[in-house]
């Protein structure tokens, strides 16, 4: 019975303000509840569809820095180089100049 009182209170001033009362119910139907389920789904059993409702702001593009993001992404490579090369023990060798003996494994 509380949660009955809850939803009048609710799509009352739903009614009272929106233009069209079945948009307005509709929307009251699929926004989830505290506890995560939408009032559509408790009695259906799955969510109903609903026109995606945005402001024109939000359909503006916006472009995050390019900078930013690929300092993000060179920083995050060298952390994961350089726990890789931990756990598998790389080894950084010296550069081989013209001269000194080397061994070469015979592959075949």
């Amino acid at each position: 019975l509380m949660y009955a009182e809850r939803a009048v209170r609710t799509v009352n001033p739903l009614l009272r303000k929106g233009e069209d009362p079945h948009k307005a119910l509709m929307a009251y139907r699929a926004t989830p509840l505290s506890h995560g389920s939408c009032p559509a789904q408790l009695l259906v059993g799955q969510n109903i569809k609903m026109p995606l409702l945005v402001s024109q702001e939000k359909l503006r593009p916006d472009w995050p820095d390019l900078q930013v993001l690929q300092q993000r992404d060179q920083d995050l490579n060298m952390k994961q180089a350089f726990w890789f090369n931990k756990r598998h023990k790389v080894k950084v060798n010296q550069e081989l100049r013209p001269g000194p003996r080397v061994w070469v494994k015979n592959i075949l």
